[in-house]
């Protein structure tokens, strides 16, 4: 159970890691794009605006000599054609004319941004909040002149809700487009980590199948890359391991068969006198079996067996105890 969370938590590694790595990017390039998307459209607007600025300054250039009300007519008309908003603005900032309003009720422009800069001869350009209409509009207001001399100014305008329901629409396909790509991106990274995972997870199972003293256990994989350089060293490992093996077991049985042809009893013991190894003529001797790894001495109950174990221990003890004097 917990080899296999451990293999789930690789694959999920791998593929989490290109999961977070995906939709971040997706997610930025939907930002930037709505970015670049309103950006544009508010410029291509504004060259709309200012195109039709100058148009309907050359209709009105000739027009001041039909009153202003019939000026104010024009405006409100060609504004509901256009859907714009149209602005007839004196030198002084009185406004002569407007679509959406009474001029009369309006207050002075002249220190409108977008007027202030087209009475100066250049194009006015302002993405403000309508104080009128109460809603965000684009301004663009050029100069309408005769002998060089500023008449009045004409400002067009477009409520950017207008040019954010474009946006919203290209938004919407790109963000189609997006959610398409990464579903792709994603199945690719799924693909890819289940490829990586995959030669890892053979790697994994084969070296337990080897701790568990299987040694003819194989890993063929048929990628070249490192993975595959892996799996070859630890096929010669398994070799070399299955040789050794082979011959301590062939070793084992050759000992096991010399002390069994001895005719004399042996007895083996660990430090701490427990039995290690014993032939049968041993057994045959005591008349009984000899469990391995119990204290001799709670098996076979000898006293020169003792005092031959207690002299063998001191004879030890003197020998470290010369070596320590002559060191």
């Amino acid at each position: 159970i917990q080899g296999g969370g451990m293999k789930r938590s690789l694959f999920f590694k791998i593929f989490g890691g290109y999961l977070v790595l995906t939709v971040a990017l997706s997610g930025l390039i939907v930002l930037i794009s709505s970015y670049l998307i309103r950006n544009y459209q508010i410029e291509r607007t504004a060259r709309e605006l200012k195109e039709i600025a100058i148009v309907l300054g050359e209709r009105t250039l000739g027009m001041p000599s039909e009153g202003a009300a019939a000026i104010d007519r024009f405006v409100k008309e060609m504004g509901k054609k256009i859907n714009s908003r149209i602005t007839l603005v004196a030198p002084d900032g009185r406004v002569i004319a407007d679509s959406e309003e009474d001029p009369a009720r309006m207050e002075n422009h002249r220190t409108r941004i977008e007027i202030s800069q087209a009475l100066e001869g250049v194009t006015g350009r302002f993405l403000r909040l309508s104080d009128t209409l109460g809603q965000e509009m684009l301004y663009i207001a050029v100069p309408v002149e005769r002998e060089g001399k500023t008449l009045y100014v004409l400002r067009t305008s477009k409520f950017l809700k207008d040019i954010k329901t474009v946006s919203r629409e290209l938004n919407a396909k790109i963000l189609l487009v997006t959610v398409i790509i990464l579903v792709a991106a994603l199945i690719g990274a799924f693909i890819f980590a289940r490829t990586i995972y995959r030669p890892i997870g053979e790697l994994s199972a084969a070296i337990k199948r080897v701790a568990g003293h299987d040694f003819n256990t194989r890993v063929l994989l048929k990628a070249q890359d490192e993975l595959k350089e892996v799996a070859d060293s630890f096929n010669d490992m398994t070799d070399e391991m299955q040789g050794l093996f082979a011959d301590l077991t062939r070793q084992k049985e050759e000992l096991n068969s010399i002390i069994s042809s001895l005719q004399e009893g042996l007895l083996v013991l660990d430090g701490e006198e427990r039995v290690l190894l014993l032939n049968d003529s041993l057994k045959t001797l005591m008349g009984r079996d000899v469990e391995i790894g119990k204290p001799y001495w709670e098996i076979i109950r000898e006293p020169a067996l003792n005092e031959l174990v207690n002299r063998v221990h001191m004879e030890k003890l003197n020998r470290v105890g010369e070596m320590t004097i002559n060191g």
